[in-house]
């Protein structure tokens, strides 16, 4: 019984600890990138962000809270 909880648990960290992103365009007309992630764990969505703009870097442009989820919106460095 007890592995069968530990199974469920890790099953159900894994699904909330993930980030997701989404393309935007910004007001400036410059594509940008929304980086969704539990606010518990906000390293996956700086982690997310380093991925989309690799070695460019980026630039926070909003951060907001909704709840239990963070969202970033971001561009890459040009």
């Amino acid at each position: 019984m007890n592995i069968k909880i530990f199974l469920f648990s890790s099953l159900l960290l894994l699904l909330t600890s993930c980030a997701t992103t989404q393309e935007v365009y910004l007001q400036s007309g410059k594509k940008g990138i929304i980086v969704s992630c539990p606010t518990s764990d906000m390293d996956s969505c700086y982690s997310e962000a380093g991925k989309a703009c690799g070695s460019m870097g980026y630039n926070i442009f909003r951060k907001s809270i909704d709840g239990n989820y963070t969202k970033l919106t971001i561009s890459c460095r040009d």
